[in-house]
């Protein structure tokens, strides 16, 4: 791709965000959220690493994944270390920008400017109880500013890694989301973390199991997790140890709990994924329910031949 000038103002900016968001055929609200997502991931500090639905679209691209509207990460340090480590990176910011023409006139070899900068606010715990620990996520709002002017904001959730504080790795972020990135012109994206792709696995397969919550949209991620061919003596590995660490149900959680009224969930999640009509994730909430059953199947045998592996969606 040829290498284009970046906008200069927000009114720039914006254009420049619907035009992609066109040619992409997406809304330009999920576009926006993209590019907020990309820009912090940039200025996230070292060992945090992305997971959740927009660990699913870093690795694989934002059409053909369902759209999620706030950034999962996890990190082993949290509270002020975390904050004090996250505020001086967002202050430090992204991207950069030709020097101003006024700063150019006064000096031709003006540096850059340094496009975006953030500051973060923590928001209010949600805490379910003492006796779902697991759920407990610590929420940020990422307010970001582009050449000094508010533009965009972001809702950061922060847990704890869980059972392994060093399950991720850095990762190139996909190459559609590299291009999408390229039509600003801000600069080149760097990898970032993710967390490990048995581990999104493993903490999904719980989640969608769970009986006291609705987790279509899981079932949906699931299936987009399990075509990148994860490892099945490690995914067993980490299942075994997430359901035990998480103490709800059993490994395996056969047989699977009932999903009714899942349908228009299902549905709408589904229906985020699809480009020109078209979608590897199954088509209605039954047929997704036979594929997990396979899978965890699959998962609980993983000693097996592959060959009697439940085939990809």
């Amino acid at each position: 791709m040829t290498e284009v000038a970046p906008p200069l103002n927000v009114t720039q900016l914006n254009a420049r965000l619907a035009q992609v968001a066109a040619e992409l055929r997406i809304p330009i609200a999920r576009a926006r959220v993209m590019l907020c997502t990309l820009i912090v991931s940039q200025m996230l500090p070292d060992a945090v690493a992305v997971k959740g639905g927009m660990g699913v679209k870093l690795r694989f691209g934002e059409r053909g994944t369902r759209a999620t509207s706030d950034l999962d990460v996890s990190t082993r340090v949290r509270g002020e270390e975390f904050e004090q480590a996250f505020r001086a990176r967002l202050a430090e910011g992204w991207g950069t920008v030709p020097a101003s023409k006024g700063e150019l006139r006064r000096d031709p070899d003006a540096p850059e400017r340094v496009a975006f900068t953030a500051t973060v606010r923590t928001v209010k715990l949600h805490d379910p109880g003492l006796a779902r620990p697991e759920y407990v996520m610590h929420p940020y709002r990422v307010s970001i500013a582009f050449l000094g002017a508010a533009w965009g904001a972001l809702d950061v959730e922060v847990s704890d890694p869980e059972i392994d504080p060093y399950a991720h790795a850095r990762k190139e972020i996909d190459g559609e989301l590299v291009q999408f990135g390229a039509y600003f012109g801000f600069g080149d994206l760097q990898p970032v973390e993710l967390v490990d792709l048995e581990y999104q696995i493993a903490q999904k397969l719980h989640a969608v199991t769970d009986p006291a919550y609705v987790r279509a949209h899981d079932l949906v991620d699931l299936q987009l997790l399990w075509n990148a061919g994860p490892d099945l003596p490690v995914l067993w590995g980490l299942c075994v140890r997430t359901f035990d660490w998480r103490r709800q149900q059993a490994w395996p959680p056969l047989p699977l709990r009932p999903m009714g009224g899942w349908e228009l969930a299902y549905a709408d999640a589904r229906a985020e994924t699809e480009v020109d009509g078209q979608t590897p994730v199954l088509p209605d909430i039954a047929a997704a329910r036979e594929w997990l059953n396979q899978v965890i199947d699959a998962i609980a045998s993983s000693s097996v031949p592959s060959d009697s592996l439940p085939e990809g969606t």
